[in-house]
């Protein structure tokens, strides 16, 4: 049990520190996020595309290649959704995870992802079975990995919605009644 604790506590910690280390904006988009990522892991690129996934996919998918970094997000979903699913990807980069790194190259990347993915037509046309399981990514939340990713995500979008202490309205109320008096 204490060790559970002292796990949790030292996750929690890890995930802020990093959210402090990354100069987000208060209400920062997918672009920004990923400009910082890319800035603080010294300018590998990451690629973030919308695809259609069905039902049974996992929301969200992180491939990392020899050149890049891929980020792959549901688009039949909402913004904010979108937004969360991108931030536990990038997440999952940030915290140097493993389990879904390849060696794919980019023509097959362009093959198999960036067209529409549709799995049926990509095994017909000679794409490995094997190869679309390392792209499909994860779709449950019971490893630490995954702990650890969500909870990032939940912390940025909980900061990225909360005012910052000079814009609350409390504070606001505060200054302008120090002027008054």
């Amino acid at each position: 049990m204490l060790r559970a604790v002292a796990h949790a506590r030292a996750v929690h910690h890890r995930c802020r520190r990093l959210l402090a280390e990354l100069r987000l904006p208060t209400d920062f988009s997918a672009d920004d996020l990923v400009a910082e990522v890319v800035k603080h892991r010294g300018g590998r690129r990451i690629l973030v595309r919308a695809i259609d996934l069905d039902g049974g996919a996992p929301c969200g998918m992180y491939v990392a290649t020899t050149d890049f970094d891929i980020v792959l997000f549901p688009r039949n979903t909402t913004s904010l959704h979108q937004l969360h699913i991108i931030t536990h990807e990038l997440a999952h980069i940030l915290f140097e995870h493993s389990g879904l790194v390849t060696s794919v190259s980019a023509a097959e990347y362009s093959h198999a992802v960036l067209r529409p993915i549709d799995l049926l037509s990509a095994r017909a046309s000679g794409v490995s079975p094997k190869l679309i399981r390392r792209l499909l990514g994860r779709s449950v939340y019971d490893d630490a990995r995954e702990h650890e990713a969500e909870l990032f995500a939940t912390m940025a979008l909980v900061q990225r919605s909360s005012p910052s202490a000079e814009s609350s309205p409390l504070h606001l109320l505060r200054r302008r009644l120090s002027f008054a008096g």
